[in-house]
């Protein structure tokens, strides 16, 4: 369908000037900037060079190969053959990728083969397309500042294809579609605020699968050290409550509790059904089971987060989840059995979510968790593949000198703070058996070391365990945190006396990680971005600033829901308000503001404040007009008033008198006595006219009977009467 747009025959229509080509040029430059990275590099090549081609067509119209190769059928060609290779490229072509790709491509073809007014006209409109396609991608403050410059060109190259005569004049179109564009915001902006909002979006486009930093479904070695040495931010959180302490902050995600001697991996998720979930809530509050022994109830905290695309399906709560997430859009959350939270579906745009926790290190559980996931107990006592056999001796040797399961966990987190172990993001490469190596060799490694080698001995020492991987901690920018994925964590949960414990072991070697963050766990020297770095450098505190801009922009402006715009409509008096009541302000504010705009315009108030000759001359050149008798662009009152009489020389009197008294109200000055006497007298002059009916039936039939005057024969009759 997008092929249609390229004409296969010679544009009809008007020509387009010279003067148009730079505009043009413009604005398909500026339409496309904001795509550059986001398409494959041969794409964004290839556009610019039909660009180029369509500018030097117009600058060498005489060269026969530029006309060849911007013709219709050639750039009809390009663009099957762009489909082919956007195909190969990307393996699919129906998709958000694909489709902005070639209709980046389009935009470049059409400009090439423009022509006629017509051409230009839907050149503008597909740069207009194309440049909302960035939003696809990004709504940040960025995105928007990066369109202003292609929405001015895109008012330019409208004024001055519009325009009769060419225009070298930059700042005339530039001036002009920024003064449209300040006299239409006030109304966009009442528009965005009141006008009613869905409960979801009104639409969706299908994202394609693309590489995110993020954690991932499955754990190996080294995989969040290499996560953490990236700045990006994972999620956002504004706390409802007081922020809590450092050591509560560790936000659930993935838990992996498949293991086959190198990788850790998830279990078949399954989600609580409505009768088991109720084994999971105090009969007090409808939570989530807490120990049912205890007679106080944990601390609660709420808080919003702002999740930032990561194309999994898990939500990050604080430990442990105490609601399933609250959002306006409707989003479906489900609670797995191991307690992590799941989205319908992957979270491809920025998700807000409100959501309440329990602060606390554990929860318990009815059943066992070998009813759950079989791997977690008993199926682990013994070395997987004959991998790992080290450990597995060692963890008999603990189980021997420890029988109770507390005793034991204990003494594997003092085994770590006595044993001297090292904290650091670059561990030795494992082999074979890296828990074996990691644990007895190296004694070097990341968050994802010491926690599986953890669970690992306690598997083997027949206690059930998993690992559990999220983010450990935040950075408070203002009022909001900011947990980057360089605070990518991995710790480990326990099955010891009916509850899941949260067992920690990073926190054993490295205290300061959990205390202060991973910037004040590892020296200078570790390769852990700059944002992750405690230091006042100008550079980092631009960043926060920055952050915290687009971050009000994200909340006030892309996440303006429903709620918000309810809540502003309580704080204005009108609780429920009426599709009338949201008519009648739109209407009635729009009105109010265009008034204001064309109130210079209005013809009452320049004709009131006109000198009176000047009324006078319009209606005298009416009445004429009316009569038929026209006014030449060169021609003053003198020589209209010859011509008029040779017209009518029946009334040859009255019109020399009367253009007499006009010549002299507008270039004499008399002074003001004599101003209104002859003003006077002028005004009953023309009321005393016959109407131009009369004059045209009289047009060219003379009275020789009577005699003719000269204007200079009037002169001295009005200087007398004066």
């Amino acid at each position: 369908m997008a092929l249609i747009s390229l004409s296969v025959s010679p544009a009809k229509g008007e020509s387009l000037s010279v003067a148009t080509v730079p505009w043009l040029a413009a604005l398909v430059m500026l339409a496309q900037m904001p795509h550059y990275l986001y398409l494959p590099w041969w794409v964004s090549l290839a556009g610019a060079t039909l660009v180029v081609l369509g500018v030097a067509r117009w600058r060498h119209p005489d060269m026969r190969w530029l006309t060849l190769l911007t013709n219709g059928w050639s750039l009809t060609l390009a663009a099957a053959i762009a489909v082919v290779l956007i195909k190969a490229h990307y393996g699919y072509f129906i998709g958000r990728d694909p489709c902005v790709a070639f209709l980046f491509l389009l935009v470049s073809c059409k400009f090439a083969e423009s022509r006629s007014i017509k051409d230009a006209t839907l050149l503008i409109c597909l740069s207009a397309f194309l440049l909302s396609t960035r939003y696809f991608y990004s709504q940040s403050l960025i995105s928007g500042i990066v369109t202003v410059p292609a929405v001015l060109a895109i008012g330019g190259a409208f004024y001055v294809i519009r325009q009769k005569k060419p225009t070298s004049s930059l700042t005339e179109p530039l001036a002009i579609t920024g003064k449209l564009l300040l006299q239409g915001l006030p109304i966009a902006a009442l528009l965005f605020v009141i006008f009613p909002r869905l409960p979801g979006p009104l639409w969706s486009l299908p994202h394609d699968s693309a590489a995110t930093t993020g954690l991932s479904d499955s754990m190996t070695l080294g995989s969040i050290s290499e996560l953490s040495q990236s700045g990006a931010v994972a999620f956002r959180v504004d706390f409802d409550t007081p922020v809590p302490n450092a050591q509560s902050l560790y936000w659930r995600g993935p838990v992996l509790s498949q293991f086959d001697g190198r990788t850790w991996s998830q279990n078949n998720l399954q989600s609580l059904s409505s009768q088991q979930s109720l084994n999971f809530l105090p009969k007090s509050d409808k939570r989530y089971l807490l120990n049912p022994d205890a007679s106080a109830t944990p601390p609660v905290t709420q808080y919003t987060v702002t999740l930032e695309p990561h194309q999994r399906h898990w939500l990050f709560a604080l430990d442990v989840p105490a609601s399933l997430p609250v959002n306006d859009a409707g989003t479906q959350a489900r609670l797995s059995h191991d307690f992590q939270l799941l989205s319908a579906t992957p979270v491809s745009d920025t998700l807000r979510y409100q959501q309440t926790s329990f602060l606390q290190d554990r929860y318990y559980d009815t059943q066992p968790p070998g009813r759950v996931d079989g791997q977690v107990s008993g199926q682990v006592s013994g070395p997987v593949s004959g991998k790992n056999q080290r450990t597995h001796q060692f963890a008999r040797q603990l189980r021997q000198q420890y029988p109770d399961d507390t005793d034991l966990a204990n003494a594997m987190l003092r085994w770590f703070a006595e044993e001297p172990y090292f904290y650091t993001l670059r561990p030795t490469l494992a082999g074979d058996n890296p828990v074996d190596e990691f644990l007895f060799d190296s004694l070097r490694g990341f968050c994802e070391h010491y926690a599986a080698a953890f669970t690992v001995v306690m598997r083997a020492a027949g206690i059930p365990a998993r690992i559990v991987t999220g983010y450990q901690g935040g950075e408070m920018n203002g009022e909001y945190m900011i947990v980057r994925q360089s605070d990518a964590h991995a710790w480990a949960e326990v099955w010891i006396d009916n509850a899941w414990r949260r067992y920690d072991p990073t926190a054993a070697v490295a205290p300061s990680r959990v205390e202060a963050g991973i910037g004040a766990a590892l020296p200078s020297d570790e390769p852990l971005p700059t944002l992750a770095r405690f230091d006042t450098s100008w550079l980092r505190a631009a960043h926060l600033r920055w952050d915290s801009v687009n971050y009000q922009w994200q909340q006030w402006v892309v996440d303006f829901n429903t709620g918000k715009q309810q809540n502003l409509w309580r704080k204005l008096g009108f609780p429920n308000p009426s599709p009338l009541h949201v008519a009648l302000v739109v209407i009635g504010a729009a009105a109010l503001w265009s008034l204001l705009l064309l109130r210079g315009q209005w013809s009452w108030r320049p004709l009131r404040r006109r000198p009176p000759e000047d009324r006078l001359w319009e209606r005298w050149l009416r009445h004429l007009q009316l009569s038929g008798l026209e006014k030449l662009s060169h021609e003053g009152p003198q020589d209209l008033g010859q011509r008029a009489a040779k017209a009518w020389p029946v009334h040859q009197n009255s019109i020399l008198s009367i253009t007499s008294a006009l010549v002299t109200l507008r270039y004499s000055s008399p002074i003001p006595v004599a101003r209104n006497r002859l003003v006077t007298t002028l005004k009953r002059d023309l009321n005393s006219l016959p109407s131009p009916k009369e004059w045209r039936q009289s047009t060219n039939h003379r009275d020789n009977n009577k005699a003719t005057l000269t204007l200079s024969d009037l002169n001295g009759h009005y200087t007398d009467r004066v």
